[in-house]
């Protein structure tokens, strides 16, 4: 358990210490060791790295915490051959800067499941395309880049009033670009050849398929003498 709040720190030693395999560190989740400047919120539960997420209930202040490698620690507890392994990030926010480092490191590859709670709204507008970006592609970008080590299993935690109703620049203006009842003649004709191609892709795909099946089912099978 990682948690930088120090009103939660006596209730988690507390659990922390019923509990074997359970270590409790008085942190910030971070991709270094260090320290950073943690902004309380006057509900306790909105305290973050990220004033904006604070701000929301009423900024308490703030305080300097210690930050946990995350990286570091999940070789750590990986090396010790803990299966499954379960990372959640509920980390107000700071899960946008901290998910990049952990996928390019490699170390979101050693877990098999990983559960994510957004913020997009506490992104200033210049992030929120790239923030949602990040959460759409999660998933998939895991897949190829753990190389068929990826987590089995990714689940995304989206409260709406952390994640709906702000705007995010750039969105429309890109929806605009892929939106076919809106393209210019050019750009319908463009569509049109894609439509066509990926059709043509499929159907050698399925193809492909059938035969590998039927030569799988013609070959003689071999039994152990």
């Amino acid at each position: 358990m990682v948690e930088p709040e120090p009103v939660w720190a006596p209730m988690l030693i507390r659990m922390a210490a019923r509990e074997e395999y359970v270590t409790f560190h008085a942190a910030a989740a971070w991709h270094k060791r260090g320290n950073l400047t943690y902004f309380r919120s006057s509900n306790n539960e909105a305290s973050s790295l990220v004033k904006t997420t604070a701000m929301r209930f009423g900024l308490a202040g703030s305080i300097t915490v210690p930050t946990l490698d995350v990286d570091a620690l999940l070789r750590q507890v990986a090396a010790k051959g803990c299966s499954p392994l379960m990372l959640k990030l509920d980390i107000e926010a700071g899960e946008y800067d901290l998910l990049p480092y952990l996928m390019i490191s490699g170390a979101l590859c050693l877990v098999s499941h990983l559960h994510v709670e957004w913020h997009l709204n506490a992104l200033p507008s210049a992030r929120r395309l790239e923030g949602l970006a990040l959460q759409l592609s999660l998933r998939s970008n895991l897949q190829i880049g753990c190389k068929g080590q990826s987590p089995t299993l990714v689940t995304h935690e989206m409260l709406p009033h952390n994640n709906w109703h702000l705007q995010v620049d750039g969105l429309s203006e890109e929806a605009s670009k892929h939106n076919n009842a809106n393209t210019t003649s050019e750009g319908s004709l463009v569509s049109q050849k894609w439509l066509v191609a990926h059709k043509q892709s499929e159907a050698h795909s399925l193809l492909a398929s059938k035969r590998a099946r039927l030569k799988a089912a013609r070959s003689p099978s071999r039994t152990m003498p």
